[in-house]
């Protein structure tokens, strides 16, 4: 009887140890479980995130892309008044060259013509400068822009390849 109480504490013993060792693999899956349905969680708004982050990235493009044509618009409206002003400063010529063949006083009328031409040539050269200026500020604004956003654009779309990985 001794024998039979002994062997029976003794698989009891060993079933509560199992026990023991059930629950405390239970608590463990448990809080495993746990931690990964909060990385679940914090990756899916990280997802949300850098998908907000791409399209915030790709309405940013759009607008520059408008602002480039808007520009290319605006410099060519510059381009048209220049030539505008060429026509006129020619016609002025054309016109002080006239009177400069009926008058007598040639040589005034010469000084007078190249006074004129040459305040044509520095307006001419004046507004070809403020057009490359505008044009180069322009270009270095968008460049650096488009750049920066191509960059971002870039880093989110790995960071949402590998999330998509982890999540694999």
């Amino acid at each position: 009887f001794q024998k039979a109480r002994n062997d029976i504490k003794c698989r009891l013993e060993e079933q509560q140890k199992e026990l023991n060792c059930l629950k405390a693999d239970k608590e463990k899956y448990k809080k495993r479980l746990e931690k990964e349905i909060q990385l679940r969680k914090e990756a899916e708004k990280d997802y949300e995130d850098l998908r907000k982050k791409t399209d915030e990235t790709n309405v940013a493009a759009d607008k520059l892309q408008r602002k480039v044509k808007l520009m290319e618009i605006q410099l060519g409206q510059l381009e048209d008044i220049r030539d505008q002003e060429r026509v006129y400063w020619q016609k002025k010529v054309d016109h002080i060259q006239n009177l400069e063949q009926g008058d007598t006083h040639r040589a005034d009328l010469e000084q007078a013509l190249k006074e004129i031409h040459a305040e044509y040539e520095q307006l001419a050269k004046r507004n070809k400068e403020d057009m490359d200026k505008y044009k180069q500020k322009f270009e270095d604004t968008n460049s650096k822009a488009l750049e920066s956003a191509k960059k971002e654009l870039e880093c989110y779309r790995k960071e949402v390849n590998e999330l998509k990985l982890k999540d694999e």
